[in-house]
């Protein structure tokens, strides 16, 4: 997995490698345009992705999705949250 959109939460990514939050806000708008995510809809959501906490590193193995730390299997992802259509997307 290297990006995949997960229902309710937002774009998951593979690493917590990112120097900044907004490395990784870029990469899911990136993400979201190849998607087809209307522009102006967009633009509206990164605006406020970039004044919120909206990056997070979390856990995740794809047979149980979020886990804690420790988790057999388990590796650190970002995760982006951007509300697209009134929705995480």
């Amino acid at each position: 997995m290297a990006e995949k959109h997960i229902e309710g939460h937002g774009l998951v990514i593979d690493g917590s490698g990112f120097a900044t939050p907004n490395e990784a806000i870029d990469e899911a708008k990136t993400f979201y345009q190849g998607k087809g995510v209307d522009s102006f809809e967009l633009a509206k959501q990164e605006t406020i992705a970039r004044s919120a906490a909206a990056v997070q590193f979390a856990w995740y193995t794809e047979e149980a999705g979020f886990v804690q730390q420790g988790h057999p299997g388990a590796r650190q992802v970002t995760v982006v949250q951007m509300f697209v259509n009134g929705k995480i997307e």
